[in-house]
């Protein structure tokens, strides 16, 4: 409950603070605390993730079924359905199958699953940045046209309903917490229906407003996601961490060639205009940016669930990816796991990943590239945690 309310007042409550520091034209404390935010948000993430998925089964079969039944209301679309008979509940049967899943499939698994999600959004966003076929198109390209058209316009709009749907869902579980532990048909109802006004306000309100709704409500998502990736022995652990590494610095990589490659281009045309513009679009032309890019400034005009925020008079000044909190949850997940195994009440090691997680988030401040054309970030915050939770290890013998 108190992570619940800490979660919405508390992010609400210090979006507030950054635009009373701009109102006061306090400029120097307002770069730093726009910073501090967002690292908070991302060390909420991880912290909440842990709380609640310490309590989460290891299987992932059985853990994907609970959280179905925490985040759908299925005592509101089948009145048949009892939260007291959820344990006799077979509907969702075939998903005990991935009982079995062993947990090095599902280490090598998760960047797989990653990378595959970067290429289908790739896929889709140039389905709806297709151009207009000239008089030079084909007549093939000039007959699908209508096609085409149709698509640029619906998918956004088919997308945008299903993301807003889904999101509603997630901070529907965390406004259950909030608000009663044991929810009722009335009271599932009741934050049913508040999320699914949060998300609306989310998607539809002007940007330079919503968007610490917009942030609450992508926590609300990072927490479901990582307690449903969860591992729970330490050498998958580390070797999905490892993989994910390497997929985050390949991709920033190949946005800095990007960079050089269109700043080589704009020298060598001498154009002064296109050397200006070669940083600000590289984003655009390597595949995390081009996604980051439509992320947050919205595709077709609708906000697209996956970055955490700061806005200043409208307009996007600090991002940060959820992975990059998703992802580290796996290691804190796993310390507090292992600390209520010992029976510790200092929960040592649970403490030692966030403290590396937060030594790791500061370290990205100093790095190169953090102003300019991104950073691969888990590449400063997993060594940090893992040293530092192999280094509690080392001393503890």
């Amino acid at each position: 409950v108190v992570s619940s309310f800490l979660l919405f007042g508390g992010i609400l409550a210090l979006s507030l603070g950054l635009n009373l520091l701009l109102q006061a034209k306090m400029l120097v404390p307002l770069l730093i605390a726009k910073r501090v935010y967002l690292y908070f948000m991302a060390t909420t993430i991880v912290t909440i993730a842990s709380l609640r998925g310490v309590e989460d089964s290891p299987s992932l079969g059985t853990r994907l079924i609970d959280l179905t039944r925490e985040v759908v209301p299925l005592n509101i679309i089948d009145n048949n359905y009892e939260q007291n008979e959820a344990d006799n509940d077979n509907r969702f049967a075939e998903m005990e199958v991935l009982d079995t899943v062993e947990d090095s499939s599902q280490a090598v698994g998760l960047p797989l699953l990653v990378a595959s999600s970067l290429v289908a959004s790739i896929f889709f966003l140039n389905l709806q940045n297709m151009p207009t076929p000239d008089a030079s198109s084909s007549e093939l390209l000039s007959t699908l046209e209508p096609v085409f058209q149709v698509i640029r316009e619906g998918l956004p709009k088919v997308s945008g309903l299903a993301n807003a749907v889904v999101v509603a869902l997630f901070a529907r579980a965390e406004l259950n917490r909030a608000v009663v532990p044991q929810t009722s048909a009335a009271s599932s109802t009741a934050t049913l229906i508040a999320s699914l006004l949060l998300s609306l306000a989310a998607y539809v309100g002007p940007p330079g407003l919503v968007w610490p709704i917009q942030n609450c409500l992508c926590i609300c998502l990072a927490i479901a996601v990582a307690r449903a990736i969860q591992i729970p022995r330490l050498a998958p652990i580390l070797l999905s961490l490892s993989g994910l590494v390497v997929y985050d610095v390949v991709s920033v990589g190949f946005q800095l060639v990007d960079l050089g490659s269109a700043a080589l281009l704009a020298a060598e045309q001498q154009d002064g205009a296109a050397l200006a513009a070669s940083s600000s679009s590289s984003a655009a032309m390597s595949a995390m940016g081009a996604v980051a890019m439509s992320k947050a400034s919205g595709v077709a005009g609708s906000w697209q669930p996956g970055l955490l925020q700061v806005q200043i008079r409208g307009v996007v000044s600090d991002l940060l990816g959820l992975g990059d909190a998703v992802f580290p949850s796996l290691l804190s997940i796993f310390c507090l796991r292992f600390d209520r195994a010992a029976e510790d009440d200092n929960n040592k090691y649970f403490a030692a990943s966030l403290l590396g997680f937060l030594i790791g988030c500061i370290a990205c401040e100093f790095a190169p590239g953090i102003n300019d054309t991104g950073l691969p970030a888990l590449l400063f915050i997993v060594p940090s945690m893992v040293t530092a939770v192999l280094g509690l290890a080392a001393v503890q013998g």
